[in-house]
């Protein structure tokens, strides 16, 4: 999908001037067409997690959306599931979705997730062996509906792609993806956090976890 600068600056909340500014000094992936600058969305979506370092303090991507997304209100305790089995990374994904599929709430997101059980093409991203698989284009249209699952493979389990969990996720547009992605590659930068999913953690630390942390994250954006 290619994005225009009126998307971009909707999408990342920030000023016409500010993508320009961007632009002169090529910190943002762009390219010309018809004399008018044009971004890849996927290209946009590597970028921005590849800016995680400083998310907050810069430009705001941890607070993309608004309404405000909290990570901590898309895991229900159904949303876990564990002791997926799998030698690779598509059989653990095809096997959790499929337990997925099973508990999702409304019909589109169950066809989305055995969808994801049957093939591979979804994009995915892979840090300290946490699997994210995401699909760009928005499966769902209600926010109320987003959800976030976690996947635990089997403590056991010695894989060939060194995956211990893997997270899916339903979001309602673009703009809501990012923000999403954003705050989970953030997460993955702590190693309390990737410690806490590689030991198939519970569900009262993982959320106590992400709101302390999203707490954290609002205070800086105050300052």
């Amino acid at each position: 999908m290619i994005l225009k600068i009126k998307d971009l600056t909707k999408i990342l909340n920030v000023s016409e001037k500010t993508i320009y500014h961007w632009i002169s000094e090529n910190k943002v992936p762009t390219k010309k067409i018809n004399n008018q600058h044009r971004f890849n969305k996927e290209e946009i979506t590597d970028w921005l997690l590849q800016q995680r370092k400083s998310p907050v303090q810069k430009t705001g991507w941890l607070a993309l959306s608004s309404p405000a997304i909290s990570l901590s209100q898309l895991i229900q305790f159904k949303n876990l599931v564990y002791d997926i089995e799998g030698n690779d990374l598509p059989a653990i994904i095809k096997n959790a979705a499929k337990t997925i599929s099973r508990r999702s709430e409304t019909q589109k997101q169950a066809s989305t997730f055995t969808l994801a059980s049957n093939s591979y093409k979804m994009p995915i991203i892979k840090e300290s062996g946490i699997a994210i698989q995401h699909p760009r284009n928005p499966i769902i249209t209600d926010i109320h509906n987003e959800q976030l699952y976690i996947a635990f493979c089997k403590p056991e389990l010695s894989n060939e792609s060194s995956v211990h969990t893997v997270l899916f996720l339903a979001c309602a547009n673009y703009q809501r993806h990012l923000s999403i992605l954003c705050k989970l590659s953030a997460l993955c930068e702590h190693r309390e956090f990737v410690e806490m999913l590689k030991n198939s953690g519970s569900y009262i630390d993982i959320i106590h976890y992400i709101k302390n942390k999203e707490s954290d994250w609002e205070k800086i954006g105050e300052k």
